[in-house]
């Protein structure tokens, strides 16, 4: 028969060093720390790698803007600016590795730029401010900035992030159409031969000061004049030496005035000056002023022709003659009117009849 050996049971069988063992599980435990350390590490390039595309097209981005950004920490430290933003201030140069500061660039100084960034900062609140300034050539750039405050820890303001627009061509742009509109409004109002103002601006401005008047009771006297023998003068010289002397006359007229007393070319040779705040005796003055003016000037026309010229004024004064537009007009007229049946040449106020 074949002999059978028996086998010893597993727990008769000796056992590893516990030493040996301690030093296995190690092992293992370091390879599975390097192994998730590995894999921190290859997450952490790969989030760099991410970082650093992010931030390329952050640079980028604002690179390509049409508007100037920069950004600034509570101690006033540039932390980062767009191409746009350096071509809009005159920047001095900064050595590399220095801190780049707001207060480096001369025509922010003073702007009241600082105190607008400081408030941003202290109330954590957006702010919209204009500063322009003059740059070396003379020409003022006009900036707005938009201020926005960049949330830090614990809900704290770690700086201010800026964006700011040149607007200087559309202020120029703005201010060019008012001037021309202005420009328009005036011709509109204007006489075109004396630059006097003409009937459009005289009955509402006219109306105007009336109805002020009515409040503040003070007096309106109206001049009305009109060229003696004018048709003398176009005859002997032709229109446009006639032409030229209602030029000569107006300008006569308007040195004679200050504010807010104006002159207005009425029709042909007729003129008419409102005199606000002045009474009847204040206005016979005047016409006796300009009278006087015209009687001592020689007027040159084409050619130097050398002329004399006369005219006929009639007064009326508000409300001593008349309570309205209409009515004031009317009584200078008739004033002056009497004084061409006169004899012309001469001053007349209106008489009640």
């Amino acid at each position: 028969m074949m002999a059978i050996t028996k086998i010893p049971k597993c727990d008769s069988m000796p056992a590893a060093p516990e030493g040996k063992v301690t030093r296995v599980f190690e092992i293992h435990s370091l390879r599975r720390q390097v192994a998730q350390l590995q894999g921190i590490d290859r997450r952490c390039r790969q989030a760099e790698k991410q970082l650093k595309r992010f931030e390329e097209r952050n640079r980028l981005l604002g690179d390509s803007a049409p508007l100037g950004i920069f950004t600034i920490d509570n101690q006033g430290n540039i932390t980062g600016i767009n191409k746009k933003m350096l071509a809009m201030l005159p920047w001095p140069s900064v050595d590399d590795g220095k801190p780049m500061k707001l207060s480096y660039c001369q025509a922010m100084i003073g702007s009241g730029l600082f105190a607008d960034i400081q408030h941003c900062i202290d109330q954590n609140e957006p702010i919209i401010s204009e500063h322009p300034y003059t740059d070396t050539k003379g020409v003022c750039i006009h900036l707005r900035y938009h201020l926005s405050p960049i949330p830090g820890a614990n809900n704290t303001v770690s700086g201010v992030m800026a964006i700011v627009e040149d607007y200087s061509d559309l202020k120029r742009a703005m201010e060019a159409l008012r001037k021309s509109e202005q420009r328009f409004r005036n011709q509109a109002l204007r006489d075109n031969l004396t630059g006097l103002y003409n009937q459009r601006y005289l009955y509402p401005s006219l109306a105007e000061c009336i109805k002020r008047a009515q409040t503040t009771g003070a007096p309106i006297s109206l001049i009305f004049m009109d060229l003696d023998h004018f048709k003398d003068v176009v005859e002997a010289h032709g229109h446009l030496n006639g032409s030229r002397a209602i030029q000569k006359v107006a300008r006569t007229i308007d040195n004679c005035l200050e504010k807010p007393a104006y002159a207005v070319a009425y029709a042909g040779d007729q003129f008419v000056v409102v005199l606000p705040g002045q009474d009847q005796r204040q206005a016979m003055q005047k016409a006796f002023e300009i009278h006087r003016k015209m009687k001592n000037t020689r007027y040159f026309l084409d050619q130097d022709i050398p002329v004399r010229l006369q005219a006929s004024f009639g007064i009326a004064t508000y409300p001593q003659h008349a309570t309205d537009l209409k009515g004031l007009i009317a009584a200078a007229d008739q004033a002056l009117f009497a004084i061409k049946d006169a004899g012309k040449n001469g001053v007349g106020r209106y008489q009640n009849t």
